[in-house]
């Protein structure tokens, strides 16, 4: 998405920006787990382009940062403004309120989610967009069903999704050892490497 999302290209009249979200909500559909869009910055001109916009709770640390970016609480654009989106559930948290996710977050929700923004954007659910652009918009699903919400406004700010019921991620097999990996390396090939400066 890096490439695609770039300050520039979003802006740009012949933008691949649209068939990078196709993409990038094929992949969520198919593989059923976060997919995180981040921006890049460009510089043709002499002006560096803000494209990346992180959502952090109080002061800025290394940890924070990363526990941010890994959790997808970022809009990619020239502004922040799709950052607005948020999606509550029908479904009480343990403080017995409703439960709340802005960008990045994963909620579980039963049978109905209303989703919230400022201003005017196109809303995507499960990757179609909806008709309705004003909301709030309420969603009705089945239990247990999983969804992801975005939002874009204009061609100035994409959201990383909002995840409804977002499954479990498989656990990774463990990393068997290999105690011949070090002895199978062509050492020779690696001595005999040219040597550059």
């Amino acid at each position: 998405l890096d490439a695609y999302l770039s300050g520039l290209e979003i802006r740009h009249p012949a933008s691949p920006a649209a068939s990078a979200t196709r993409k990038w909500d094929e992949w969520i559909g198919r593989e059923r787990r976060r997919v995180i869009g981040v921006g890049a910055t460009d510089d043709h001109w002499g002006r560096l382009y803000a494209t990346t916009w992180v959502y952090i709770e109080g002061d800025l640390t290394r940890e924070k940062l990363h526990a941010a970016l890994t959790a997808g609480r970022i809009v990619v654009g020239e502004n922040a403004s799709a950052g607005s989106l948020t999606v509550t559930s029908d479904r009480p948290g343990a403080d017995g309120r409703a439960a709340v996710g802005r960008v990045g977050d994963a909620i579980v929700a039963d049978r109905r989610i209303t989703i919230s923004w400022a201003g005017q954007g196109k809303l995507f659910i499960d990757g179609r967009q909806l008709e309705n652009t004003v909301g709030p918009v309420a969603f009705e699903i089945e239990p247990g069903s999983f969804h992801w919400i975005r939002l874009e406004i204009g061609i100035a700010s994409y959201s990383n999704p909002v995840y409804v019921n977002l499954p479990e991620p498989a656990p990774l097999p463990p990393l068997a050892a290999d105690p011949s990996a070090r002895e199978s390396r062509d050492t020779k090939d690696e001595s005999e490497r040219p040597k550059y400066g």
